[in-house]
């Protein structure tokens, strides 16, 4: 399979030099673990090498997204937005269940083919917006099996409880359907200053199988 690089400074050297092109990627991380800041990266690195990006957020609007980049002096971002190489679609606030019954197909056949690099940033909420297990598993297996039709995808899953308990309902039917799972753990009220990362899946890709640190910068 292709590769294209993450973006992550060090990750590409733990996955066999780059993520599977056409795969689904979760990223699990506690708040402050950096998934946000990691999803900003992988789509930057997709810009410089030519190719589209798009974020779907499901929290923060695109304008608050765009000004937290602009701060980590990703200054290109306006030039990429306004030449439409880089879109923001703005989930937050509605049903997501009824967005993505409604509104994702459309957008997926304007899109179909690019091979974009796609960020849902979380998805955690879309497990939130329906109360049974099938019906979630329903929900965020037609979501990513869409939106891999466009491309790469990348989503961030929120960690919460204990740390590194990958368990809960809404860690593990996104794991199980994504191909390749990257778990940041960061235990902020015990060591503020210590971050690691595990690749716990990768399929048809070799990939470390150790705990490695890491630092936003």
């Amino acid at each position: 399979m292709r590769k294209i690089r993450s973006g992550v400074y060090g990750l590409n050297q733990l996955i066999d030099g780059g993520i599977n092109e056409n795969t689904v990627t979760a990223v699990i991380g506690s708040s402050g673990a950096g998934k946000t800041t990691f999803a900003t990266y992988y789509l930057k690195r997709g810009l410089e090498d030519g190719e589209d990006a798009i974020f779907i957020t499901l929290d923060e609007s695109p304008e608050q997204i765009i000004k937290e980049v602009r701060e980590m002096r990703w200054e290109e971002v306006d030039k990429y937005i306004d030449e439409g190489s880089m879109v923001f679609v703005d989930a937050s606030g509605k049903q997501f269940s009824n967005f993505i019954r409604k509104e994702l197909a459309n957008f997926v056949e304007d899109w179909k083919g690019h091979g974009a690099r796609i960020v849902i940033d979380p998805l955690t909420p879309v497990l939130w917006s329906v109360k049974e297990k099938y019906e979630q598993r329903e929900l965020v297996s037609y979501f990513l099996r869409e939106t891999r039709k466009i491309g790469t995808v990348l989503c961030t899953l929120e960690e919460h409880g204990v740390t590194s308990d990958l368990s809960s309902p809404e860690l593990v039917i996104p794991m199980y359907l994504a191909d390749n799972v990257i778990h940041m753990r960061y235990k902020s009220h015990e060591s503020p200053e210590r971050r690691e990362m595990k690749i716990i899946k990768c399929r048809s890709s070799r990939h470390s199988k150790f705990w490695h640190p890491y630092r936003i910068v």
